[in-house]
């Protein structure tokens, strides 16, 4: 069983310990917060919080697995460029999730319990599925992004980078998201979206603030 470090130290973090439990694969080492902490008590143990200073000495001795899970996109992509060569970024997919067929992605992607996926999917890197979401047949989803609990993205959608999906929003089929948007909760986006947007509503409507 190989270590493994989760960074961040707050409630996500804590779920990703227990995807990390429930696969078996990997031994939860240590959090890495900005400012080390005291341990966090999770699953009847004691984990240490360490700094990232401290996480920088080890990887000077050896490669390290991370998993980051920590939902600012801008934070995540830091860690990312500053760890690329030293560490590795494993997908950690739950054992519940359901695929029917062929599954294609990057790195870095976490994929907690309940999820489905149909067939012909293609996801890039650092994406993030909460519990109980649901990814029809031919999407493809690019990077850096955020699926809350309950998401449905139908059938032969695009999606871009680095957007957010609130829960229980939905995507009728043959939709193309681009990138940086937000997507409220509960709403139904049943048009093309371009980039930097808000839509809220049933159907979904662009919203200003």
């Amino acid at each position: 069983m190989n270590d493994i470090y989760i960074f961040g130290a707050g409630g996500f973090a804590r779920e990703v310990f227990y995807l990390i439990k429930d696969l078996k694969e990997y031994r939860v080492k240590a959090f890495v917060d900005v400012t080390a902490e005291s341990p966090i008590e999770v699953d009847k143990q004691t984990i240490e919080v360490m700094t990232e200073a401290e996480f920088d000495r080890i990887c000077q001795r050896e490669t390290m697995n991370v998993a980051i899970a920590i939902a600012n996109n801008c934070v995540v992509k830091k860690i990312v460029a500053k760890y690329s060569r030293q560490c590795r970024f494993p997908n950690l997919i739950h054992p519940s999730v359901i695929r029917f067929g062929e599954l294609k992605m990057g790195q870095g992607n976490i994929v907690a319990v309940g999820n489905f996926f149909s067939e012909k999917i293609v996801l890039g890197s650092f994406n993030r599925f909460n519990v109980h979401c649901g990814i029809g047949h031919d999407v493809t989803i690019g990077d850096y992004n955020q699926f809350n609990p309950g998401c449905k993205i139908s059938g032969a959608v695009s999606i871009g980078n680095e957007n957010f999906f609130g829960v229980n929003s939905a995507v009728l089929q043959q939709i193309n998201i681009g990138n940086n948007n937000v997507i409220g909760a509960s709403s139904l986006i049943i048009h093309d979206v371009k980039d930097g947007k808000r839509y809220i509503g049933v159907p979904a409507h662009k919203f200003e603030f």
